[in-house]
């Protein structure tokens, strides 16, 4: 028998302790958005929740807090068609002739999620289910943009215990999201230097502020850390 007949699995899918469905996740990921509390029991019905260490309940995310050590678990998602691997096992594999089965990808725990992190999660998880990602464009990407996808997935944010991880630098909503991308009423400007300005007031141009109508209206300016 020769050796392109076989297949190889780092881990097969049914030894993965918890396993979910990709609609099962962006319940979970929308739940978790919504509100992510200690908890022993809902606060919409009042049922006491079952010991495991997060569940959902009327639409809620929970985690227990009988827990005196939380034990971290992370869970297995089914992606058929779609193998999400490292660019270098990729090509291992095809130099060697392999073929691979491992059509499943591992979700880290939510308590270390940030809001960056459900995002991105639930962005592959329509990808696989062939849907289109957002609802504004109703564009459907195709397989070959899995390695794309992977990369987002490697480099998500994760909250290791660590207030600050989730308010400053680059893996934070405010830059990933808010400037990260296109969007409506958003400029770029160049900030030059103006004598009749007081330290650290920054004033618009008179067409901009007519043409968008943002008069005596809250706006946000992204503001290099170097000038």
């Amino acid at each position: 028998m020769s050796v392109e007949q076989y297949s190889f699995s780092i881990l097969s899918f049914k030894d993965c302790p918890a396993q979910k469905t990709p609609e099962k996740v962006i319940e979970l990921l929308r739940a978790w958005r919504k509100a992510h509390p200690f908890a022993d029991k809902c606060s919409v019905c009042k049922t006491f929740l079952p010991l495991i260490p997060y569940t959902l309940c009327c639409g809620h995310f929970y985690y227990n807090n009988k827990f005196k050590t939380y034990p971290v678990q992370s869970f297995a998602v089914h992606t058929p068609k779609y193998a999400f691997e490292l660019p270098i096992l990729k090509r291992l594999k095809t130099q060697a002739k392999l073929k691979m089965d491992q059509d499943f990808l591992v979700i880290p725990d939510p308590i270390f999620w940030q809001v960056v992190s459900t995002l991105v999660y639930k962005k592959i998880m329509k990808f696989v289910q062939g849907l289109p990602i957002t609802s504004w464009t109703q564009t459907f990407q195709s397989p070959s943009k899995v390695g794309l996808f992977y990369k987002q997935i490697l480099e998500t944010p994760l909250n290791y215990g660590s207030l600050q991880r989730r308010s400053c630098g680059k893996s934070t909503l405010i830059r990933q999201v808010a400037f990260g991308k296109r969007c409506i009423l958003s400029m770029r400007g160049m900030i030059v230097p103006d004598a009749s300005l007081r330290p650290n007031q920054i004033q618009l141009l008179a067409h901009v502020v007519k043409k968008f109508n943002i008069q005596n209206q809250w706006i946000i300016l992204n503001r290099m850390p170097s000038l």
